[in-house]
């Protein structure tokens, strides 16, 4: 999750994360925004497990730190491919930075793109 800070954060790009009250967190590419809620949690569907609002900022900071890549594999791969995840972008961040995150912090995996939003306290509860 550092090493995604710190890249956007030194890219030429601005990145902007606006606060709504919708049930889920989403990377706009084409306005470089992040749409995310500092209460909304993310049950697991497969393990009983829990995202908070924090890790779906972070799944939401890791789109956005490779955009260019998910246009480029969409571009060759039908998402068709790729299940549960959606497509591949989905499937690189949920097992990739998510999961990674998650473990070091303690929280639900995911082992697909799927979940049910839950109101929570705080940025941190789930």
């Amino acid at each position: 999750m550092a090493k995604t800070i710190s890249d956007l954060e030194k890219s030429s790009t601005t990145y902007t994360i606006n606060y709504f009250n919708e049930m889920n967190g989403y990377f706009h590419p084409g306005k470089n925004s992040i749409s995310w809620s500092p209460k909304i949690a993310l049950d697991c569907t497969k393990n009983g497990g829990s995202l908070s609002p924090a890790m779906v900022l972070d799944h939401e900071l890791t789109h956005a730190h490779k955009s260019w890549f998910d246009k480029l594999l969409r571009a060759i791969l039908p998402d068709s491919f790729f299940g549960d995840y959606n497509n591949y972008e989905e499937r690189r961040v949920v097992t990739g930075a998510e999961m990674n995150t998650a473990k070091t912090f303690g929280e639900g995996t995911r082992y697909d793109h799927r979940g049910s939003s839950r109101i929570v306290s705080s940025p941190t509860s789930r």
